[in-house]
């Protein structure tokens, strides 16, 4: 798959998805940069830093609108690979430091007195370890959150109301956070960051969300902070070091596999309602972020196909 569909359709896209591709399928660190560097000046990346305004936010503010604020922009520019030591990225992440920081040394981007979310930190936690934040904001959010993490194993969005169950979506995106942090993480963090990782895991798998629901089974792109069975499965790829994680269920692989495509590509399935800079890809059409993330999933079991 990987010879056939590489040179003309994966390595023809985007100076980002070039990279990614560089960096992520072939291993080639050298003309991985050299592709970061290209995305920084044209294509999506570049044209995302564009959209940044004076004030150094995207959008409005930090979490507002969905999906052009701050929050969410920050977010894709880690998907797409941006430089991480950009310095218009750098600058607004001391600004967020500075404004949003609350009593739980989380990040709180509401404008009201409403707590901090969750699903949010943990969001935040990805694209601050990716962009190089001090380590002390890193470790104050990471410790609150497996604090709070549930007796199932999951997360709630609402740290302050005790009876909110767990939901995949907050799940999902506190553990991705988590993950990021990782390979920085002191040993001791690391103990309790991997612990956090395997209950979260289990909980997922046990409420039966590696189920092919409908709502669950699309291929969307981006994520924003929904739950979805192509982002479980990227996620569970990246955390194949952990004992009992060795391997992907293999009714998640043979449900990838079935929504490739004849032409071997897999499409765009769908979005998520509401305002955004520029659509990355065209809708039902074959998708090279999608197909780029599918192609690496099956890598970790198909490393020869």
């Amino acid at each position: 798959m990987t010879h056939e569909v590489l040179p003309g359709f994966l390595l023809n896209g985007d100076p980002s998805i070039q990279y990614l591709v560089y960096r992520d399928l072939l291993k080639d660190e050298s003309n991985a940069l050299v592709f970061q560097e290209e995305a920084q000046r044209t294509g999506i990346v570049s044209r995302l830093l564009a959209c940044q305004t004076p004030s150094g936010h995207w959008g409005i503010h930090y979490y507002q609108p969905k999906w052009t604020c701050t929050h969410y922009t920050l977010t894709d520019l880690v998907h797409f690979g941006a430089q991480p030591d950009t310095p218009s990225i750098k600058n607004i992440l001391a600004k967020m430091a500075n404004e949003t920081l609350d009593e739980f040394q989380t990040l709180d981007f509401s404008k009201t007195k409403l707590p901090s979310d969750n699903a949010i930190n943990g969001m935040a936690l990805t694209y601050l370890t990716y962009f190089h934040a001090p380590a002390s904001l890193v470790r104050g959010i990471v410790r609150f959150l497996v604090d709070h993490q549930k007796a199932d194993g999951g997360f709630s969005w609402a740290h302050h109301r005790e009876e909110q169950p767990s939901d995949p979506h907050s799940t999902i995106c506190v553990l991705e956070g988590l993950r990021s942090v990782y390979p920085l993480a002191s040993l001791e963090e690391k103990t309790r960051i991997a612990d956090a990782l395997r209950r979260g895991i289990v909980y997922l798998e046990t409420n039966d969300f590696f189920a092919e629901e409908p709502a669950h089974r699309r291929l969307i792109f981006p994520y924003r902070y929904r739950y979805s069975l192509l982002r479980v499965m990227e996620f569970l790829a990246e955390c194949r070091f952990l004992p009992g994680s060795e391997s992907l269920p293999p009714a998640l692989i043979e449900w990838l596999r079935k929504k490739r495509g004849k032409d071997g590509l897999w499409s765009l399935e769908g979005t998520y309602p509401g305002k955004v800079h520029f659509l990355y890809e065209p809708l039902h059409q074959p998708s090279r972020m999608i197909t780029l993330k599918a192609m690496g999933i099956l890598a970790q079991t198909e490393p020869t196909e």
